[in-house]
């Protein structure tokens, strides 16, 4: 078995870290929108964007993806120079 590039470690781990921190806030919200009457929950499950939120989702996620692709390549690139 191969070893797992430093980068790729580095990246799940930041990542892993930014849901962590994401998931729970999206569950502390949701705990204290429902104490003031408003269960969102649900809401969210079946909630359907328009087409202006879903453009600027879409807009969002390559904008995130790109940025984690060009890390990981950078930091290949320099390990490549690095071991050469």
């Amino acid at each position: 078995m191969s070893a797992v590039p430093a980068p790729v470690l580095n990246a799940i781990a930041s990542l892993a870290g930014e849901l962590w921190v994401t998931k729970d806030r999206l569950r502390v919200l949701e705990a204290v929108l429902a104490e003031r009457g408003l269960d969102v929950a649900e809401a969210v499950e079946h909630y359907q964007p328009g087409p202006e939120l879903e453009a600027e989702l879409n807009e969002t996620r390559q904008r995130f993806i790109t940025e984690i692709m060009q890390g990981l390549v950078a930091d290949a690139a320099a390990d490549a120079v690095n071991t050469d």
